[in-house]
């Protein structure tokens, strides 16, 4: 298997730092690891890892460990690089100014996605008001919604998503899945989204890497294909995040890991499906 010709592969989920701390100050959160500490993440720095790697696009996913939900980072470069990138802000929910966050930032026109994260202790905004709120400031702002979230959640999320069926969902690394046997169990909380057709899952290193080391990803892969079809899940790199010798390593481990489907669907996977969320132009 090789990554898609033509307009190239899309990478859903890469973070950037800006090494300018005076312009951009960082607000580290303590959340996952601080890879943002060493410095030469800027843009032109990823985007060159990417091209090496024969990766032609990228979703710049804010680093709320960096930065919290100040997004102007990723709010800037998606503007400064308009062909390259796209940004999927963060915005928490349980804000006071939430709603209006989301409808300031969407307006900006290279920002296509807004995350709501609920993987921090403090967040307590899943299954309330809140939620229908930030989904009907993101449908108001024509932005996908993007949910970090655990297994726990999605049974308190389903009822939202039904409320706003046309609202783009995806899920983060997959909802961070309990695996057993390099599969999940077949009552996961994640297969019971399989009929809500707004929902596309996000397949990242975060979940293919632990599995390539121990017995390869390909059966996690055959089973979310089950579920889901090609066309509702993305790839993503979760770089510089995910621990790994080089952007290449990662992408290598995605080759591995979608080796078995046919060209079409890598085509889907790996470019045409991020494509269409995070309004991309068309080929």
């Amino acid at each position: 298997m090789t990554l898609p010709a033509g307009a190239g592969a899309i990478d859903a989920h890469v973070h950037v730092a800006s090494d300018d701390e005076a312009r951009y100050p960082r607000h580290p959160t303590g959340m996952a690891s601080d890879w943002w500490r060493r410095g030469r993440y800027e843009v032109d720095d990823v985007l060159g890892s990417l091209t090496v790697a024969g990766v032609a696009q990228m979703v710049m996913v804010q680093a709320a460990g960096a930065y919290d939900d100040d997004n102007r980072y990723v709010v800037d470069m998606a503007a400064q690089y308009p062909e390259s990138v796209r940004a999927v802000v963060v915005v928490d929910p349980g804000s006071p100014g939430m709603a209006a966050g989301i409808t300031a930032l969407g307006a900006h026109e290279e920002v296509s996605g807004v995350r709501c994260m609920a993987v921090r202790p403090s967040a307590t905004w899943v299954g309330t008001t809140r939620t229908d709120q930030a989904f009907e400031s993101a449908a108001d702002a024509g932005l996908t919604m993007v949910l970090t979230v655990l297994p726990p959640h999605l049974p308190s999320l389903r009822p939202v998503m039904e409320r706003f069926p046309d609202v783009p969902v995806v899920l983060d690394h997959c909802a961070f899945p309990t695996m057993a046997g390099g599969i999940m169990e077949t009552d996961s909380p994640l297969r019971a989204l399989v009929d809500l057709p707004q929902v596309t899952v996000k397949v990242t290193s975060h979940n293919l890497v632990p599995l390539a080391e121990t017995g390869g990803a390909r059966p996690f892969v055959e089973q979310l294909m089950g579920w889901f079809g090609p066309h509702r899940l993305l790839w993503g790199s979760d770089y510089p995040q995910t621990a790994h010798t080089s952007y290449a390593e990662l992408v290598d481990v995605a080759v591995e890991a979608f080796a078995d489907l046919a060209p079409p669907d890598v085509a889907a996977v790996f470019g045409g499906n991020t494509r269409r969320l995070f309004a991309f132009a068309a080929e």
